[in-house]
């Protein structure tokens, strides 16, 4: 078995609560003396082997006085995942690979929840479309609060009809802060608008939808004020450049070229796109072509080098490297760790 703590605010002894929940769920399974081993791999977990414990109905029968001990409690819930009773010796590197497999399985809300297998959800496929699409960043650019606003609230409602895991709604809040930081960087923002980081951990506590609506609002109003605070002295030149690299970003493309469309010298042009935006206009650049290729890279059926040549790299070489300088992995680095439901991803290079 094995069991993860999860605060619903945040406690003044958070060790001492954990030490004295562990020490209740030992005492709970405790039998003679070698038919028990405790493990916390975690800060947050405890994995628990029983040895000669009969079968699985009696220790999911104390597992639901535990849950029913832990109603009253208002400060924080368990999500217990419990596998099969194993004949023979079994690994329990392996055992505890399948235990973490399950606790993603936790739905959405502030109960204990008891996890003995996967739950049939037709959500994995559904968080990855709105997650890597362009949805949510074209609302954004039209500046619509009522319709990014709506459009939040219906991707978060379909999660919860299609009886989404909580990793799920994790993943869809990323992917919606990640589709913002795009936005962000295209208009020239970053100094106007602050975006809350997309770690898991921000989205840890989270049990409830409502949580995700605040934070979720709570991110792009800024992004929405500072939109129609700029449209109002929003400079022609500089629109036409961000409007040129948005449409050409996987061409043979270069300052020089985009100061000869608009008549004016490369070198007054570079200081006037630094002034505006920030940012040197190569920088740029590069950085609008590994956004770009983060998403392609969802794809593992694209090769590393048909994605480099479709964001405007030449050379796969050169990709990889401005894309680990940009993200801290390689475009397979990268892939792996966020491609759909673990599926093998191809190596650089290939």
């Amino acid at each position: 078995m094995l069991f993860k703590l999860s605060f619903k605010k945040p406690s003044q002894s958070p060790e001492k609560d954990t030490l004295m929940l562990w020490q209740l769920i030992q005492h709970l399974f405790l039998g003679s003396e070698g038919d028990i081993v405790a493990v916390q791999p975690e800060q947050n977990q405890l994995l628990l082997l029983l040895f000669q414990c009969g079968p699985q109905s009696a220790i999911l029968q104390t597992l639901q006085t535990l849950k029913e001990l832990l109603e009253v409690e208002p400060a924080f819930y368990l999500t217990i995942a419990v596998s099969p009773v194993y004949s023979g010796e079994t690994p329990i590197t392996g055992a505890y690979g399948i235990l973490s497999s399950l606790l993603k399985e936790r739905r959405l809300n502030e109960e204990t929840q008891i996890i003995v297998e996967p739950r049939a959800s037709s959500a994995r496929s559904f968080h990855v479309k709105v997650t890597h699409g362009e949805e949510l960043s074209g609302l954004l650019l039209s500046g619509n609060e009522e319709a990014v606003l709506g459009w939040l609230a219906r991707q978060l409602e379909q999660l919860n009809q299609k009886d989404a895991a909580a990793e799920d709604f994790r993943a869809f809040a990323a992917g919606a802060v990640e589709q913002a930081g795009k936005t962000v960087m295209k208009l020239g923002l970053e100094e106007a608008v602050l975006i809350q980081p997309a770690l898991k951990e921000n989205f840890e506590s989270f049990y409830s939808t409502g949580q995700y609506k605040e934070w979720l609002h709570a991110m792009v109003r800024p992004i929405l004020a500072a939109m129609r605070a700029k449209s109002e002295t929003r400079d022609p030149v500089l629109a036409f450049m961000l409007d040129y690299l948005d449409k050409h970003y996987g061409e043979n493309i270069n300052l020089n070229l985009v100061a000869d469309k608009l008549n004016l010298s490369p070198g007054y042009l570079s200081t006037f796109f630094k002034e505006k935006q920030g940012i040197n206009f190569s920088d740029y650049l590069n950085n609008l072509r590994i956004s770009h290729a983060k998403e392609l890279l969802m794809n593992v059926d694209l090769r590393i080098q048909e994605i480099a040549l479709q964001v405007g790299y030449l050379n796969v070489n050169s990709f990889i490297r401005m894309f680990k300088r940009a993200s801290g992995l390689t475009p397979g680095e990268y892939r792996k760790s966020h491609a759909s439901g673990g599926l093998p991803a191809a190596e650089d290079g290939t």
